[in-house]
């Protein structure tokens, strides 16, 4: 009898076992702080940038900043963020996105436009 109470109040007494605050292969439920959430439906968004003659374009999505990039003229894959790139995560649905640089000296605008972002999709749009 001794073995099987043992088992029981090593859990109860060390582990905190509670069935409901955990699911296999992912960890505890609720709202984990950091930048991926399991529960969260996300897709990804790549920008960046071809028309060489304008530079230093700032990249805001839904009106936040998001990065700086330069343009090129080699293809970048959905996904990569470095000086060429702004890649980022985004919860499901609408959003808006603007972009505004340099050129020689005087301001280039593309025009603020929408996107709707699609479960596990890298979606890349290409300012040119």
């Amino acid at each position: 009898m001794r073995k099987i109470y043992m088992p029981a109040l090593f859990c109860s007494l060390f582990l905190s076992c509670n069935k409901s605050s955990i699911i296999e292969g992912v960890g505890p439920v609720g709202n984990n702080s950091g930048t991926t959430n399991p529960i969260v439906e996300q897709g990804t968004l790549t920008i960046y940038g071809s028309d060489l003659s304008c530079t230093n374009i700032r990249i805001t999505i839904d009106d936040v900043y998001q990065g700086t990039i330069n343009p090129t003229n080699k293809n970048i894959p959905c996904g990569t963020s470095n000086q060429n790139a702004v890649s980022l995560r985004l919860k499901v649905g609408t959003h808006t996105y603007s972009a505004t640089g340099n050129l020689y000296g005087r301001p280039c605008t593309y025009s603020k436009s929408t996107i709707v972002i699609k479960k596990g999709v890298c979606q890349l749009i290409e300012l040119t």
